[in-house]
């Protein structure tokens, strides 16, 4: 029983919401990156657009960028 709790308190003491030091930061930056990359992509998508207007082009960014950076907030918290 005791090392149960033991064990609970190590892995909730392991979790934090914001890096500690500069290696944290820098280890996070790349996944960061790769997850907003997909900016190289917004050209020849604008040209796949039926009537490529500013706002179309607007809402389909959105659509794709939010739960792509929901996904990488779920996976960052809960590891």
């Amino acid at each position: 029983d005791n090392d149960n709790s033991d064990n609970k308190e190590n892995s909730e003491s392991s979790m934090q919401a914001f890096p500690s030091s500069m290696k944290m930061v820098l280890d996070a930056v790349p996944l960061f990156i790769s997850s907003y990359i997909c900016h190289f992509n917004v050209l020849p998508i604008h040209n796949e657009l039926r009537c490529p207007t500013s706002d179309r082009v607007t809402q389909w960014v959105r659509t794709s960028m939010w739960p792509a950076t929901l996904f990488y907030y779920v996976i960052g918290i809960t590891g």
